[in-house]
């Protein structure tokens, strides 16, 4: 598997957050401690995955979006309606 520079990224973010973390618990100020636990319960919520309806499995996202880019598409192909008729060519019309 290979390792994309975001997820590196993201790695190095934990480690640094962890340092963070400990360091905050290792310290004998009170208020260091709640910072820390405050951290900590953030970064659990953020991490719990978010409610939706229905649980989207892979296949159906990438369904979705293929949905949404051919309706597009075909919106984008259709002609678009004829120019109206003013009343001034209508009374030329009916003239002839």
């Amino acid at each position: 598997m290979k390792i994309t520079n975001q997820e590196s990224k993201d790695d190095f973010l934990d480690d640094e957050i962890a340092k963070i973390i400990v360091d905050l618990l290792s310290n004998d100020v009170s208020e260091a401690s709640n910072i820390a636990q405050t951290i900590e319960r953030y970064i659990q919520i953020v991490d719990e995955p978010v409610a939706t309806e229905k649980m989207l499995y892979d296949k159906e996202i990438i369904t979705i979006v293929q949905a949404e880019e051919n309706k597009q598409k075909s919106n984008d192909d259709e002609k678009p309606p004829p120019s109206p008729v003013i009343a001034k060519e209508l009374a030329e019309l009916e003239f002839l």
